[in-house]
């Protein structure tokens, strides 16, 4: 009886182990359409038109953002999962350097480190090749951030339109090459030594209609507490 008693309590004990072993922190919450960060405390609008996934607690990443609905270009409309979604991407970081000294950093060739590695292997607008189109100081409310823009070129090899090949399989025959630019901006913002950052990309060709989309995210960011 009382062995049966203990293995009855040790079960018990096991499941409730399991489950809080299963819960996940959340690096924020969206309260009323705004996404508020439990770490770093700042604050954006999140529009219904956007889809969100946030993310754990301890994650550079805080949160990213995709467009429900978008255009696909005419060369993809028969592998239209080739389409860079307008998506955009919050990370979050600290550092010692001034903002404008920050992103010069992240912009020059002659400049690395792994902080800088790690956070070009989540903007893949600054990744490689990237022209800068526009680079000037962006203010928010009372905040002095700073936003940059410019443009990626890529190419991709893809199924000929109206060949029997199929993108998801792996079976392809005849194919066609294209080459075009993802469109993008990223925009920082610093307090004390905390400095975030909301990178977007999309298809070049929709750029200038959806970075409108964008800046007014943009233009509800605040820090909501301060440091320390």
């Amino acid at each position: 009886m009382i062995r049966r008693i203990f293995i009855g309590l040790f079960g018990v004990l096991l499941l409730v182990n399991l489950a809080g072993a299963k819960k996940i922190e959340k690096a924020g919450k969206i309260a009323d359409g705004t996404y508020i960060d439990s770490e770093f405390g700042f604050s954006f609008e999140v529009p219904d038109e956007w889809d969100s996934s946030i993310k754990k607690d301890k994650s550079a990443v805080r949160i990213a953002l995709t467009k429900k609905e978008y255009d696909i270009p005419l060369h993809f409309q028969h592998v239209p999962s080739y389409t860079t979604i307008p998506k955009i991407t919050v990370y979050a970081d600290t550092t010692s350097l001034a903002l404008n000294q920050f992103i010069d950093s992240l912009l020059s060739d002659k400049y690395s480190t792994s902080q800088k590695k790690n956070i070009l292997g989540e903007f893949k607008i600054l990744f490689g090749d990237f022209q800068l189109k526009k680079n000037a100081k962006k203010i928010v409310g009372d905040l002095a951030g700073w936003k940059i823009s410019g443009e990626q070129k890529y190419t991709v090899r893809v199924t000929s339109s109206g060949n029997a090949g199929d993108e998801t399989s792996g079976s392809f025959g005849e194919y066609d090459v294209i080459t075009d630019f993802y469109g993008g901006s990223v925009f920082f913002a610093k307090y004390g030594k905390t400095i975030i950052m909301m990178h977007f990309i999309c298809e070049a060709r929709y750029f200038a209609s959806m970075d409108l989309e964008f800046d007014d995210i943009v233009k509800s960011f605040k820090f909501v507490k301060s440091e320390g």
